[in-house]
């Protein structure tokens, strides 16, 4: 579905605060079973224009990954307005990612070292993948950002 370029997308809409924190309500129970806060900073009023149930799987897929490996920590989420485009960040407190693995984690099927897979959910190495895929196909682009244990941050940009 997410890889046919030519595909046509039913984009709205989409009002980023109200749909963020439905999103982290979502995830709620995922983060109290691991311990973790999630935050939600994103001011009213912006926008983004997208295919609302690919939108919802970008956020829905890194909160996830955030709330897994934040170590029982924080996630914070994060946006903005910057002139023709909406920044969206995702950030942990977490396990981070290393300097080794990160050239890699938007590769289909990569799964960084162990250490990072703690705990029953390992996945398949496939989430950023597809956030990358529908972010291309809404003509923005994403980007991460780790240190070993320092957290991670992903940040995605979408036309405004």
């Amino acid at each position: 579905m997410v890889e046919a370029p030519d595909r046509q997308l039913r984009k709205e809409i989409i009002p980023l605060r109200a749909e963020i924190e439905n999103l982290a309500d979502f995830h709620s129970v995922q983060a109290t079973d691991q311990g973790t806060q999630v935050n939600v900073e994103v001011p009213d009023g912006i926008e983004v224009i997208a295919e609302r149930t690919l939108f919802q799987r970008v956020i829905s897929n890194l909160l996830s990954n955030a709330i897994r490996h934040s170590g029982g920590g924080k996630v914070f989420v994060r946006a903005k307005r910057e002139k023709d485009n909406v920044t969206i960040e995702v950030q942990d407190t977490g396990v981070g990612i290393a300097p080794e693995d990160l050239p890699h984690v938007f590769d289909r099927f990569y799964r960084a070292d162990v250490s990072r897979h703690a705990g029953s959910h390992q996945g398949f190495g496939l989430g950023l993948t597809i956030v990358r895929t529908i972010v291309q196909l809404h003509r923005g682009e994403v980007s991460i950002q780790s240190a070993r244990g320092q957290g991670t941050s992903v940040t995605v940009s979408l036309p405004a």
